[in-house]
């Protein structure tokens, strides 16, 4: 699996954990990005 998370501008308020959900018929992920 390939995951992107593209933030432009960032501001203390998008500081955080960020979470991404992918899912077919064969299995499931999860991917998990912080920005500091």
């Amino acid at each position: 699996f390939k995951m992107r998370l593209n933030v432009t501008r960032i501001t203390h308020q998008d500081y955080g954990a960020y979470y991404c959900n992918a899912r077919n018929i064969f299995d499931m992920t999860r991917g998990k990005v912080i920005i500091q």
